[in-house]
């Protein structure tokens, strides 16, 4: 065994490291780093560890360093070290190696469209946990993460689309032409927002390829990892009668939606409730009091938001310091709502892009603008994220589906009789499900689905936080 004592052994050690065998390299590798590391050499020994698995020849062993050192089963330290350990590789050897480390997961391409309208407008903001976002961006900055999507058996294409149309801002933009990364912390849980994107094959197979990647990068779900889905209101015709039905269905069924919006098995994430909060009892206030609303002006469309998403959590949405003045007249000296209607006006006109607490309800229609913009969309934030394609394709199929129902149901192509019937107080929350989906869907096989989802969760007592407003069934 290699004599370690000094800085100066294993200065000599890496000299003459030509001199050693694979078996030689390895039995020395821990002892030298211990050493660093007992030494408080950590930015040596991080060098260290890359270059002593670059220089083990056979690829068995080298496997079995990277594992010890960097990939474990749940996680990666850093994609950016492993891909450095076997830099001086062939991109076939990588290739071998990488398909090794990350399971031999290959990539399917996407046949079928959804089963929702072929105009319908969608992007995705996709949350992941447990993965460095400046690893992230150096892998693309560098070009390895093409070696990682080719080891996945991503097409050409889409490596192509997604190395060459993706941005990393230093804060986060509105970009709908872009993928754009950015981060939720300080340098860990990215997050993906899609460019805009069309129910077809092409943009289906790139949301397949990213959530493939990020599954092979050893991301993980947490509490705070979402699902944004975002819809173009174009769709709509701009009609208001299809805001209302969508708003009526909602509020009928919201305790529904929450037990549906994650695949069998999975309970909604802990941190929805700040993040996506019910909206039921505001939607059943601005119904009994008949509010009428004319999307046309921009005072109307800020009183229909306030009414729908803020009226009941106003000082929630005034909790930062800089509105504290705001705050404390909503507290104590508004004295109606339109009085506190024009406080939140005061709050529009004064808060930047980023204070914008209003939205963070199960229904967002903050960027909802009525044709006035590009960007004219409604966004749904009650969904957990997942690494599982066909999760969050069953979830964009049941936003496309209630959005197809609230446009044939305002332009009267038939269905009625199906949404009189959903308003039926007089049922058990089982019934009143299956009244939705017989709203929703055609397909046997859809509606199994989201039944199911329904099934694997039904009594779990977290679902009982998001009971808000009158009651829409009777309990069994």
């Amino acid at each position: 065994m290699l004599k370690i004592e000094t800085v100066d052994d294993i200065k000599q050690f890496v000299y003459s490291i030509d001199q050693y065998s694979d078996e030689e390299i390895y039995k020395n590798f821990n002892k030298i780093l211990l050493f660093l590391t007992k030494h408080e050499y950590y930015v040596s020994a991080k060098h260290m560890t890359i270059f002593l698995i670059k220089r083990v020849k056979d690829l068995g062993l080298k496997e079995k360093l990277i594992r010890k050192y960097y990939v474990f089963p749940d996680r990666c330290v850093s994609w950016v070290h492993v891909m450095a350990s076997i830099s001086n590789l062939s991109e076939e050897e990588q290739i071998k190696l990488l398909g090794n480390l990350i399971g031999n997961q290959a990539f399917a391409e996407v046949g079928n469209t959804l089963d929702v309208p072929e105009n319908l407008k969608f992007g995705l903001e996709l949350e992941y946990g447990n993965l460095s976002y400046r690893d992230l961006q150096m892998l693309f900055e560098n070009g390895q993460i093409k070696t990682i999507m080719r080891t996945l058996g991503i097409p050409e294409n889409i490596i192509s689309e997604l190395c060459n149309n993706s941005v990393f801002p230093d804060e986060k933009i509105s970009d709908y032409s872009k993928w754009v990364f950015t981060k939720e912390l300080e340098d860990v849980d990215p997050e993906i927002s899609t460019p805009v994107l069309h129910n077809d094959s092409d943009s289906l197979n790139k949301v397949k390829a990213v959530s493939l990647l990020f599954k092979a990068l050893k991301a993980m779900m947490h509490d705070s990892t979402g699902l944004h889905i975002n819809v173009g209101a174009d769709y709509l015709g701009y009609n208001i009668e299809t805001i209302k039905f969508l708003l009526k269905i909602w509020a009928e069924c919201e305790e529904i939606f929450f037990k549906i919006a994650n695949e069998k098995g999975v309970t909604i994430r802990g941190s929805v409730d700040v993040m996506a909060e019910p909206m039921k009892a505001q939607i059943q206030k601005a119904f009994d009091c008949n509010l009428n609303f004319d999307f046309t002006v921009n005072e109307s469309l800020a009183w229909f938001i306030y009414n729908i998403q803020v009226r009941d959590r106003l000082e929630d949405v005034l909790s930062s310091n800089r509105f504290s003045d705001l705050r404390y007249e909503a507290r104590y000296n508004a004295r109606n709502s339109r009085e506190r209607f024009g406080i939140f006006l005061r709050y529009l006109e004064t808060k930047t892009k980023y204070e914008s607490k209003e939205r963070f309800t199960c229904i967002n229609f903050n960027h909802m603008n009525w044709g006035r913009s590009d960007s004219d969309r409604i966004e749904f934030r009650l969904f957990n994220n997942s690494l599982n394609f066909d999760t969050i394709t069953e979830d964009l199929l049941l936003v496309g589906k209630l959005f197809k129902t609230c446009f044939e149901l305002a332009n009267g192509n038939g269905k009625m009789d199906k949404f009189s019937a959903l308003l039926d107080c007089d049922v058990t929350e089982e019934q009143k499900l299956e009244l939705l989906l017989d709203l929703l869907f055609d397909n046997e096989e859809e509606k199994a689905i989201f039944r199911e989802r329904w099934e694997s969760v039904k009594g779990n007592s977290k679902y009982d936080q998001f009971y808000t407003g009158r009651r829409t069934f009777v309990r069994n």
